[in-house]
């Protein structure tokens, strides 16, 4: 009796428990980035294999049978559904759209709305639209994706996973060390907070002066492409005024690039600003010798040898060893020619 009660015990776990705890186990919520800025696009997916329940058609889940949400700390979206990659994958996939909260991000009032404020912050669900949904978050917050299970409108299971949300310091890069007079230089800024939407190109503004201009130019900086977090421009150097992109500079002058960073992480505040400065010199380079101290000329392709009747030589190394001949030749004769006229001197003087 003992042994029989047992075997039924056995078979009862083996139909019915582990379709509960099989699936809890099998499902996996991952992230395409262990961080995220407060503007950003979250792709998530969840590996659901024991939701692929056709094998000719693509799947959804977040239906009857399951319920899925995304939340920050302040806001949450309902009622996500999130349809397979592709037929038999068991993979489910999803793009959010963080969408910030209000703030002036460039700290520019021209730039924006009314008030400066160039991120504005919505909460936007459209299952299934092409321009995915939108979550607020702020500046210091965790976006958490939660999976439920239901069988006869009970609950079998929960899986969460969450990600934090954290503004970063930017960095402001001047490309090289050293430049000569009228060069051109690339100004770079690496800052994910000022990809304030990431399906289009953003671009704000930076302060570029010099030791002999130090009013500058206010340079606009575009990201490289789209949700890339990169900002670039060109700078001009000219010994002319300053004018859009080029700014006056003379030999020997410091030139500084600044941004101001106004969406800094813990322990500042979003009312807080970093001025963040790379520099630069403007330098032409030394005269260059050898190690006997004769000057050595820069090679230019382009330089063509002439002759003293200013014609290019079509052989140059031939005609340069012929002058050089000639010219030996020469002094050779001066120095015979003054050696003779010493000899005769000398023989008269001695009558």
């Amino acid at each position: 009796m003992k042994t029989r009660l047992l075997i039924l015990l056995f078979c009862f776990s083996v139909l019915f428990l582990p379709s509960v705890f099989a699936q809890s186990e099998n499902i996996t919520i991952e992230f395409d980035k262990e961080i995220y800025t407060w503007t950003d696009k979250i792709t998530i997916k969840i590996i659901a294999p024991d939701y692929n329940t056709s094998y000719e058609k693509i799947d959804v889940i977040g239906e009857s049978d399951s319920s899925i949400s995304i939340s920050s700390k302040n806001h949450a979206i309902f009622d996500i559904q999130i349809a397979e990659n592709r037929p038999t994958s068991g993979i489910f996939s999803k793009e959010i759209n963080l969408s910030g909260f209000l703030h002036d991000a460039d700290g520019d009032l021209t730039t924006g709305d009314k008030d400066g404020n160039d991120v504005f912050g919505s909460d936007y669900v459209n299952s299934g639209a092409a321009i995915g949904d939108y979550l607020k978050v702020d500046n210091d917050d965790i976006v958490t994706v939660t999976f439920t299970s239901f069988e006869n409108n009970s609950e079998l299971y929960s899986v969460e996973s969450s990600v934090p949300v954290s503004w970063n310091i930017g960095k402001m890069l001047v490309e090289k060390k050293s430049y000569q007079e009228n060069d051109s230089a690339k100004m770079q800024v690496t800052d994910p907070d000022m990809n304030w939407n990431p399906n289009e190109i953003d671009k704000f503004k930076i302060d570029v002066w010099s030791d002999s201009d130090p009013a500058g130019i206010s340079l606009s900086v575009r990201e490289t492409g789209k949700n890339t977090g990169i900002f670039e421009s060109i700078v001009y150097f000219s010994i002319k005024p300053s004018l859009g992109q080029r700014l006056h500079t003379i030999e020997g002058d410091s030139v500084i690039a600044e941004y101001e960073d106004h969406t800094l992480p813990n322990p500042y505040t979003p009312a807080d600003e970093l001025a963040i400065k790379d520099r630069t010199i403007i330098r032409n380079p030394p005269p260059q010798y050898d190690q006997d101290g004769n000057f050595i000329r820069e090679q230019d392709p382009d330089f063509k040898p002439q002759d003293f009747r200013g014609e290019t030589l079509s052989n140059p190394t031939v005609t340069i060893l012929i002058q050089s001949l000639g010219a030996i030749l020469i002094v050779f004769f001066i120095i015979l020619y003054a050696i003779k006229k010493s000899m005769k001197k000398s023989i008269e003087e001695k009558k």
